[in-house]
């Protein structure tokens, strides 16, 4: 099986530009919440309510929305506070990040140590009780899941042992627990969200070496949703995305940790149903009220609520994995898709708030969340994903490294036992580029090019031989355009990747990928169409879906006219209809702040 590595956390740094920018709104909000107020309900949980405390009669002395002390998920959102404080750490260097995140690793300790039996939750004992009655509860491993999370990847990121006793401490309560059921018992307790409890005794496993954690893993193996899916059964069709989506990513841990290629055929299986015989927006994104949408049955679901962040977030986790370990670069084209009309265009630019859901019907709006009312399961993983913008970019194989995305970083690798440093900038007005005025002869040079221009740069101590490869996505129209010290290389077709084998030493590799508008219409209502340029969805500002194809035309994609003058100076993308009787103005996706807009058009003749 082909594998490739993903580097080591902070040998991949952003470089100056919007995604750095998206980065630091997302530190400055982790920055300004009080992590006395996010360990609120531990504290209460454990019986160590203080004066000092936050005050549950002041209006705002806690935090509300799914945080509020009333909410059957109050709690899970510190566990996504501190893997965002392990990474900001591990990614960039962020030591007050993780100063923050190492006295909440202290105080959970303190909480677990009053409990006296390894319990260090934010909920009661007594949710997990009521599954195993059948008593209604909302996903209560789903929220413990969360502060699992938290605790390892302060243990594998930020190199706190504490986290790793913590955790392993209250593995052990789950080890007593869920012994006293039998394996169908436990069955039925599983069939209710669990999260991602089997990812979490993955990585435990790995951490200790343990049979008792590598037992549980497999406990927590769902054998009612992993083998009709193993037989090519649709078990997603209307079921809660966000439930199994954490479920599988166990097995893709297990695959890492075992080598065993059941884990790895389940995480195949789970792909080809909800992704490859199913389709997907034209964002990548699926749902439509959190459940899996009917195969290529899309149009009576665009709605108020399509396109969960957590999904997208998620698969996006998958689609690396499976990446990594087949090399096809399909997922990379998924991952890239998702990124830039998901990740990023469910941020707010100016709040850092999150989107919950991506409407797609005509006149949406996206909701965007507030800093300490609303704590969504979206809210959670905005503050992980903001902080990985540098992650996937560059993977190690043998032989060499591969670029599969084109964001602006800096990497320090090593190639064999060579040091080599790569670093990748986007040329001129293109997405994540500085904002910045461009001088007169800059505008004129890059008035015709359509599509997105990178500088790479290889730099070796002493001359090494590797092989570059370079992702040409599926979007490229016509060939890529790939030079070496200015001389052309023959590019791969879209969809696959270029190869440069050499020894590097000092070099310049520039890449140029034509893009084009093109038309995705809906599988089963071909009229209703969605535009793209290159990677990025386009939206119209207007609450009217209806675009009428003039005598003659036959191709949608002539009614939309990129309008360059303005994009430049304004450092931004701007779009506009033709020949309509009103003409509406285009956005990409990526850069939806406040307005009503519409993603699928009507096409009449």
């Amino acid at each position: 099986m082909h594998t490739l590595k993903a580097p080591a956390p902070g040998s991949v740094r952003l470089s100056p530009g919007d995604l750095h920018n998206r980065y630091s709104l997302n530190c400055g909000y982790l920055m300004s919440l009080d992590s006395d107020r996010l360990l609120l309900n531990f504290y209460h949980e454990a019986g160590l309510i203080a004066d000092s405390l936050p005050s549950y009669t002041l209006p705002d002395g806690i935090h509300k929305g799914w945080e509020s002390p009333t909410c059957q998920l109050r709690g899970h959102f510190l566990g996504h506070y501190l893997s965002a404080c392990a990474w900001g750490y591990a990614y960039n260097g962020n030591q007050e990040l993780k100063g923050r995140g190492d006295h909440i690793v202290g105080e959970l300790r303190r909480c677990q140590l009053e409990h006296g039996d390894g319990w260090v939750f934010s909920i009661p004992r007594e949710y997990l009780e009521w599954i195993a009655r059948g008593k209604r509860i909302w996903a209560p491993k789903y929220t413990i899941h969360k502060t699992l999370m938290g605790l390892m990847d302060m243990y594998r990121f930020a190199g706190s042992e504490l986290a790793l006793t913590v955790a392993a401490d209250a593995a052990d309560w789950f080890d007593r627990y869920s012994a006293r059921f039998s394996e169908e018992a436990f069955d039925e307790i599983l069939d209710v969200e669990t999260g991602g409890m089997m990812e979490f005794f993955a990585d435990l496993y790995e951490a200790t070496g343990e049979l008792k954690h590598r037992s549980l893993m497999d406990r927590y193996y769902r054998r009612r949703l992993f083998d009709p899916l193993m037989r090519g059964e649709d078990v997603l069709t209307n079921m809660h995305a966000n439930t199994t989506i954490p479920e599988v990513l166990g097995c893709a841990r297990a695959y890492e940790v075992t080598s065993e290629k059941r884990y790895l055929d389940v995480c195949l299986a789970y792909w080809d149903c909800a992704v490859t015989s199913r389709g997907y927006f034209v964002t990548g994104g699926q749902t439509c009220y959190e459940a899996w949408t009917p195969p290529h049955v899309f149009a009576d679901r665009l709605n108020e609520d399509n396109q969960e962040h957590c999904t997208v977030y998620n698969m996006i986790r998958l689609a690396d994995f499976l990446f990594r370990h087949t090399g096809e670069f399909a997922y990379q084209d998924y991952i890239e898709r998702n990124y830039r009309n998901g990740i990023l265009a469910q941020q707010h630019q100016e709040t850092g708030m999150v989107g919950y859901y991506l409407p797609m019907q005509s006149g949406g709006k996206v909701k965007w969340g507030t800093p300490t009312e609303n704590f969504w399961c979206c809210h959670g993983t905005l503050v992980q994903a903001q902080m990985l913008h540098a992650a996937g970019t560059i993977y190690q194989q043998d032989g060499g490294l591969c670029i599969a995305q084109y964001r602006p970083v800096r990497a320090a690798l090593c190639v064999g036992d060579k040091p080599v440093t790569v670093d990748i900038r986007e040329d001129f007005n293109f997405p994540y580029s500085l904002r910045r005025p461009m001088k007169e002869a800059i505008q004129k040079s890059i008035a015709p090019l359509r599509g997105y221009r990178y500088r790479i740069t290889v730099e070796c101590t002493e001359q090494t031989e590797f092989s570059l490869s370079l992702r040409v996505p599926w979007w490229v129209d016509g060939r890529a355009e790939i030079t070496v010290d200015g001389q052309a290389v023959n590019a791969g077709e879209p969809g696959t990747a270029t190869v440069v084998s050499r020894a590097w030493t000092h070099n310049t590799v520039e890449v140029v990928f034509h893009a084009a508008v093109t038309v995705h219409p809906l599988p089963d209502d071909p009229a209703r169409v969605a535009f793209m340029d290159g990677p990025d969805v386009l939206i119209g500002i207007t609450e009217n879906d209806a675009l009428v194809l003039p005598s003659g035309e036959t191709n949608p994609a002539a009614l939309i006219r990129m309008e360059n003058r303005k994009g430049h100076d304004q450092q931004n993308m701007y779009y506009s209809t033709l020949q309509q009787p009103v003409n509406v103005r285009l956005i990409r996706l990526s850069d939806l702040l406040d307005e009503v807009y519409t993603m699928y058009f009507t096409v009449q003749k």
